[in-house]
C-alpha cells in the first residue's frame, strides 16, 4: 500500500517549492501517484503569491530570488505547516541553520522518492485530527438545526474559516485564526500594534512587524481574491479593531 492512500482524500494537500523544474515535476508526478494532492513553486515569489494553507510544505533553501530558510521562517510564524527542507546544503552548519529556522526535517538531495512520501505520511499523522475540507463545513453547517446570523461573521475552529454574512468564506492559518479571535475578544476596541504583536508571540522589532504586516497583507490579499473585503479597521498610529460582529465557533 502507498503510504499516502490510507490518508483521507482532503488531509493530502502539500506545496513543494524547488525552483529545479525538472526535480519539481519528477517528484510532483510521484507524490501524486501516492495519492497526494501537490502543488508547486518555483520561487519565493510563487510562494508568497499563494493564499492556501498547506498542511506539509517542501522546500529547497537555494531559490533564485530568495533563501528558501527565510520561507521557512515565515512559515513558523505565521501558520502550522509541518516543514520539510529539501536541499543539496549538507553541511553540519546548513543543517543546523535548517532547523533553527524552524524545520520539521532536512533531507539532502539527491533523496529517495520512498523516504520522501514515508516522511509526509508520518507528518499527516502527526498532525492528529486534520480539519475538515470547506465543504464539508459548510455542509454541516447547512444541516445545523440552529438559525444562521445574517448579519454576524462566522469565525469557525472546525475547519479554520472566516465566514462572510453572505456565505463566503476564506481558509485561515493558525496565525490568522488567532489575530481574528482575539479582536473579538477586544470587542471593537483599538488593539495597539505592540499588544497584537506579543498576544501574536511575534518579537517586538522590525522582524515581528514584518511578519504582522505580511499576516495582515495576506488577509487582504484572500479577501480581495473573493471581492470581499475584511471587518478590520487600522487606526494609524494606534492599532487595529473589528467594525463587524464575529461569533466564533
Amino acid at each position: 500500500m502507498n503510504p499516502g492512500n490510507s490518508l483521507p482524500q482532503h488531509s493530502k494537500r502539500l506545496l513543494l517549492v524547488e525552483d529545479n523544474m525538472d526535480l519539481r515535476e519528477d517528484l510532483a508526478q510521484y507524490l501524486m501517484r501516492q495519492g497526494y494532492e501537490v502543488t508547486t513553486a518555483g520561487s519565493a515569489r510563487e510562494f508568497y503569491q499563494l493564499a492556501s494553507f498547506f498542511p506539509v510544505v517542501i522546500i529547497d533553501i537555494g531559490l533564485p530570488d530568495q533563501s528558501g530558510l527565510v520561507l521557512v521562517v515565515y512559515l513558523r510564524n505565521n501558520s502550522d505547516s509541518k516543514i520539510i527542507i529539501l536541499t543539496a546544503q549538507s553541511s553540519s552548519d546548513a543543517k543546523v541553520a535548517g532547523y533553527n529556522a524552524g524545520a520539521d526535517i532536512y533531507m539532502v538531495k539527491p533523496v529517495d522518492g520512498k523516504e520522501l512520501a514515508a516522511s509526509i505520511f508520518n507528518m499527516f499523522h502527526r498532525l492528529d485530527l486534520l480539519p475538515p475540507t470547506d465543504e464539508q463545513v459548510l455542509a454541516t453547517r447547512e444541516n445545523d438545526a440552529s438559525p444562521y446570523t445574517s448579519n454576524s461573521w462566522q469565525l469557525v475552529r472546525a475547519g479554520w474559516l472566516l465566514i462572510w454574512p453572505d456565505g463566503k468564506s476564506i481558509s485561515l492559518t493558525g496565525k490568522e485564526f488567532e489575530l481574528i479571535h482575539f479582536l473579538t475578544l477586544q470587542q471593537g476596541n483599538v488593539v495597539s500594534r505592540k499588544n497584537l504583536l506579543t498576544n501574536l508571540n511575534y518579537s517586538l522589532n522590525e522582524s515581528g512587524n514584518q511578519s504582522f504586516e505580511a499576516l495582515i497583507y495576506r488577509l487582504r490579499r484572500k479577501a480581495e481574491l473573493i471581492n470581499s473585503s475584511l471587518p478590520i479597521k487600522t487606526s494609524r498610529g494606534i492599532g487595529y479593531s473589528l467594525t463587524a460582529r464575529v461569533i466564533t465557533e
